[in-house]
């Protein structure tokens, strides 16, 4: 059985999940931007530091910088679920800070990102496994990880 972190304010949370015997921690928190209402999501694998932000905005990309420091990360990606209407993205900035690769749903054409990802592609962190899986509908590039 495996734990998954949950971060709300400055209280941290553990729970006790069904994830498959061997997995080993993983971090999750969900940051919120109150100006666009969108929400970006820092995943990490707790043993190797390793990390991935999904749909960084810009006006953001300082808070989130500082979290990952302060939780002593390695920021190995940026995920984008799809092209926004609603803000623009941090991935640009963030890779610039930090060498991090910028990836972007298959069907989605944009200057920002090192490479797309297909659906049922996996990323790995550590013992983390994030699998795109496309879901199209809100655009015809969406992809949920």
């Amino acid at each position: 059985m495996g734990c998954l972190r949950v971060f709300a304010s400055s209280s941290t949370f553990t729970y006790q999940t069904d994830l498959p015997q061997g997995t080993k921690d993983m971090l999750f928190r969900q940051l919120y931007d109150n100006e666009t209402s969108t929400y970006t999501y820092l995943i990490a694998d707790e043993n190797t530091k390793e990390a991935v932000l999904v749909d960084p905005v810009l006006e953001q990309v300082e808070r989130d910088w500082k979290l990952i420091q302060e939780l002593g990360l390695k920021l190995r990606y940026c995920l984008e679920t799809h092209i926004h209407a609603d803000h623009i993205t941090g991935t640009q900035k963030l890779r610039e800070l930090t060498s991090c690769e910028g990836i972007v749903p298959e069907n989605a054409q944009v200057a920002c990102a090192n490479r797309s990802i297909k659906d049922g592609e996996v990323l790995q962190l550590g013992d983390v496994e994030i699998k795109a899986i496309a879901t199209l509908g809100h655009t015809d590039s969406h992809m949920s990880y």
